[in-house]
């Protein structure tokens, strides 16, 4: 079936990385990961919370190696991979599309490194694509109540890198510009939104505590 292709393509991804990604030494961001998961807080001054506490929860749970600690970007690689072709499968594709769709995620050399190493790339690509397939769902169904999962992954989604800023943004112009702008008339729409902002929220509090330091960071990275 379609989906068995597809799922085989995202196990030869994860095979793929098993195979090599404990082939070569410990990136400086895995360091800093590592480091900043022994000192957890709501926020640091360069990038998001979530990251460090995915450090800690995969030593905690697999051990020490190379091999352990790039065990769930390696997941959240081959899980990308699977939700490219259900994307297209939504979108219409058939098992052609849906699989050039899966194989290019595959095989895409910004995928492949970013699946072979603890850093924010894997997971920030794994929970876009999520939040995607939800969307493409929610609207082919007109099922409002996804809006609530929407939220959820967009909130986590900020808590990995608050980048996904600007997909929230294009998302609001894409259904006011287009027939979905009924969904702003949903209490779900809506719903989802403030459990995104639930979830950032501690984020948020920990800025305001420590006087917005990322804002600050972004401008002085700019002006150098």
């Amino acid at each position: 079936t379609d989906t068995a292709l597809l799922l085989y393509l995202a196990l030869v991804a994860l095979l793929l990385h098993f195979a090599t990604n404990f082939r070569y030494g410990y990136h400086r961001d895995e360091l800093y990961f590592i480091a900043c998961g022994q000192h957890l807080a709501w926020g640091y001054v360069d990038h998001a919370p979530l990251i460090p506490f995915i450090a800690r929860l995969s030593r905690a749970l697999f051990g020490h190696s190379l091999f352990a600690l790039r065990l769930l970007p390696a997941l959240a690689g081959a899980l990308t991979v699977l939700l490219t072709g259900l994307i297209v499968r939504q979108l219409g594709g058939r098992r052609f599309a849906q699989l050039l769709g899966a194989l290019c995620v595959l095989i895409g050399p910004a995928y492949l490194r970013s699946a072979n190493m603890l850093a924010i790339p894997v997971f920030e690509q794994f929970l876009w694509v999520l939040a995607i397939y939800a969307l493409v769902t929610l609207l082919k169904r007109d099922n409002p109540r996804l809006w609530l999962l929407v939220g959820l992954l967009i909130g986590l989604a900020l808590l990995t890198k608050h980048s996904i800023l600007f997909f929230t943004f294009g998302l609001g112009l894409g259904l006011l510009l287009s027939p979905q702008r009924k969904h702003f008339l949903s209490p779900w729409l809506w719903a989802g939104l403030a459990i995104a902002s639930l979830v950032l929220l501690p984020n948020v509090l920990w800025q305001i505590k420590n006087g917005w330091p990322t804002l600050e960071f972004l401008r002085t990275l700019n002006r150098t």
